[in-house]
């Protein structure tokens, strides 16, 4: 698979000046994290791409490893965390926040507040299941 600097960058929700960095001589390396959803993206093993140790191809019986959870799994997913990783990591916790609120009462049927209603209102939401 060939990838532009962009593309990845994209993919592991960075930007591409880290990609350059990444792929230049004597630039930065990726930290653990992105170079397991480096990965994922480029269909390498871990070991391989972080020691370059052992074979570069993956099997195709081997497991995608966990980290995978942290992909999109549908188009709503992907836009929301393409849309995330532009936040400052202040705002992505409110974000989470705010999802986590819905998610619970959408599990839990809680009793809202009217500052809650008013927000479900704005967000489209109704207190009936679906």
């Amino acid at each position: 698979m060939r990838l532009s600097q962009h593309e990845l960058a994209r993919r592991v929700g960075v930007h591409r000046s880290a990609v350059t960095q990444w792929e230049r001589d004597g630039g930065t390396r990726p930290c653990v994290e992105h170079l397991a959803a480096i990965s994922i993206v480029a269909n390498v093993p871990f070991e391989w791409l972080a020691t370059g140790r052992g074979d570069p191809t993956c099997s195709p019986e081997i497991e995608v490893p966990a980290v995978a959870y942290d992909y999109a799994v549908d188009e709503t997913e992907a836009r929301l965390l393409e849309v995330i990783r532009r936040l400052p990591k202040r705002a992505q916790k409110a974000v989470c926040d705010l999802v986590e609120m819905i998610a619970k009462e959408q599990v839990d049927g809680a009793h809202a507040s009217a500052g809650d209603n008013a927000l479900r209102r704005s967000l489209g939401l109704s207190r009936q299941s679906a």
